[in-house]
Formats: structure tokens, sequence, C-alpha cells
């Protein structure tokens, strides 16, 4: 594999670019246990290098959407408990982790029908139903 990568320096930009994102493909997908880094040491690439193939733009732009899902998810999941703490109190903790663990879907449907719930009862059949 690092032979290729040599060879490749030698090509043209495009064809380089071609060849060094086929190698790091398979590399990864070969040696799923190592890290990026020794992946890197093993082809003598750099980062930068690595950073410009679209394998590793398009799990970067994978991973960022997911992060942003979530952020997305525990910042409704916030809202909703500080909404159900002003108007109740005090929340049990297994309350809390189960609106942790709702979807989006699920938690928007929980945002809508906290205004017409008038005890912590209520609270707690939505999330049985709901789990």
């Amino acid at each position: 594999a690092r032979c290729l990568v040599q060879s490749a320096q030698e090509k043209t930009v495009q064809k380089r670019e071609v060849i060094i994102e086929l190698i790091t493909r398979i590399m990864l997908y070969r040696f799923t246990e190592l890290k990026r880094e020794e992946v890197l040491h093993m082809l003598g690439l750099t980062t930068e290098e690595l950073k410009r193939t679209r394998f590793y733009q398009e799990v970067y732009a994978e991973g960022r959407q997911e992060g942003l899902q979530q952020g997305l998810q525990q910042g409704e999941a916030a809202v909703v408990l500080r909404q159900l703490r002003r108007r109740f109190g005090s929340l049990p903790n297994d309350f809390e982790e189960g609106i942790r663990r709702l979807s989006p879907d699920q938690i928007e449907a929980l945002a809508e029908a906290l205004l017409d719930f008038t005890d912590l009862e209520e609270v707690a059949a939505w999330l049985n139903r709901s789990a």
C-alpha cells in the first residue's frame, strides 16, 4: 500500500487523489481496529492528505450531522424538562432519564402534550404509553 501511495505521488493531482482515496478506503476497511494515525503511518500520508479524500470528508460530514442531531435532541429534552419543573416543581429522576431517552419526535409530542397536563401522574402515564 505504501509503494502504491508513493507511486501515486508521481501522478497528476487528479489521479493521485483518486489512487490515495482508493488505497485509504481499502486500508481503513481492512484494518478496522487501527487508529487513524496508525493507518496514516502505514501509508506514509499526512493528516492533510487524508483530509482531502472524499472518504474522510464523507465520514466527517456523517459524524457532524449525527452530532448536530444529538445536540438538538438534548436541547429539546432540556427545554421540556425545564417546562415540567416550572409547572410541577421537582421531578423524579426516572422522569428525567425517561425524557432524555425519547426520540426527537417523542420529545416534540411531549412538548405539546405537557400543555394539557394537570399533574405528574399524567406525565407518568404519557411516558409509560410512549415507552
